[in-house]
């Protein structure tokens, strides 16, 4: 697609692109094609689609044979996406905003009780709630490939030495991986900032409630002070001792001069399990 034919379609709807709800319309049709492939998407697998905009991603995803649920916060388009996809029984399109629906769980009503996948081109606005929404909620996908600010995805698939809470928060729950950067002028209007794939495979072993809440409480203290030690910052965030902040690290293999970004997953596990103990 053109910009010159985004800018008519949207001159027929009396639209125009938005920049509050993130709207930038992908023009390069073969990024699609990539995200569908990344996502083995196929027929007989239900997808989620968010922000579906002009229907370029949702088209791709229809001829694979696939359900195709589709969350449209524009009402415009949804009237747009509803007369494209009209005699496509695979296809249904939501009016609402994504956010809303995960929280109420109605979202889940349409998806059912199998299994599902998110491909989606996300508005980078909601990209970081967005993610942590799907990855904590009672019926997680099995796969997530997204397009999203690539700074964003950099930082979501950084490893230890450079881990923020942003990606500690994604990486406990899934294995991601960045896949291709989307130059900004693949877009009309193009944003300011490059884009990226990002495949998200979802792990299949469920963390208990327990490990989970510790674990980022312990997380949430540490990356307040990025660039303290350790030792220090648990000391002020517990409202413990030097001894007794020594004992827990220690008893978890982690030194104590060292700095949240350093530690891995299983540091980070390691620290919850004895931080109970305690």
């Amino acid at each position: 697609m053109k910009s010159e034919e985004v800018k008519d379609i949207l001159n027929q709807l009396g639209s125009a692109p938005q920049k509050s709800k993130g709207q930038h319309f992908l023009l390069d049709e073969t990024v699609c094609d990539r995200m569908v492939e990344v996502a083995n998407v196929s027929a007989g697998d239900t997808i989620v689609e968010i922000g579906p905009g002009l229907g370029v991603l949702t088209k791709k995803l229809a001829e694979t044979g696939a359900r195709v649920i589709s969350v449209e916060l524009d009402k415009n388009f949804v009237q747009y996406i509803e007369s494209l996809f009209q005699l496509d029984e695979n296809v249904t399109v939501l009016e609402g905003d994504i956010l809303r629906l995960i929280k109420d769980t109605s979202i889940f009503g349409y998806i059912g009780e199998g299994s599902y996948k998110i491909v989606a081109n996300l508005p980078y606005n909601i990209t970081s709630h967005l993610l942590k929404s799907f990855l904590t909620a009672a019926h997680k996908p099995e796969k997530m490939v997204v397009m999203i600010q690539k700074e964003v995805a950099e930082r979501i698939t950084e490893e230890p030495g450079k881990m923020s809470l942003l990606s500690l928060s994604v990486q406990y729950y899934a294995d991601p991986r960045l896949v291709m950067n989307i130059p900004a002028d693949a877009f009309y209007p193009p944003p300011q900032v490059n884009s990226a794939i990002l495949d998200i495979d979802i792990k299949k072993d469920n963390p208990s409630r327990e490990e989970e809440k510790e674990l980022f409480r312990l997380a949430r203290m540490g990356f307040v002070g990025k660039r303290k030690q350790l030792k220090n910052t648990m000391m002020n965030g517990l409202h413990w001792d030097a001894p007794k902040v020594e004992a827990l690290l220690e008893k978890s293999n982690i030194k104590p001069q060292c700095r949240p970004q350093e530690l891995s997953i299983d540091d980070w596990k390691r620290l919850a399990k004895e931080c109970n103990l305690l």
